[in-house]
């Protein structure tokens, strides 16, 4: 996988930052660590702590991904009451 660098648009950053917490809210929801999430989605542990703390970008494969571990679609991801992602 390419390596993606962190956006130096501080609106990009925020969002970024918003979606991190968004994958991280939904984890804990299902009472995952890290570790289980990364098992379930196929997605190495260091790059699930590294989206979460948005820190990197990740693909959309990544987002199926980390969804389809979580039992949910993409949309549902992304949807926090509190969030606008």
């Amino acid at each position: 996988m390419p390596r993606v660098a962190r956006p130096k648009d501080s609106e990009m950053r925020q969002k970024l930052h918003q979606l991190g917490i968004l994958i991280r809210l939904h984890r804990m929801s299902k009472q995952l660590s890290p570790d289980e999430l990364s098992q379930l989605a196929g997605i190495s542990v260091y790059r699930i702590t590294r989206y979460e703390a948005g820190q990197i970008d990740p693909p959309f494969s990544a987002l199926c991904q980390i969804a389809k571990a979580l039992g949910m679609d993409v949309a549902d991801l992304l949807k926090h009451e509190s969030f606008k992602v």
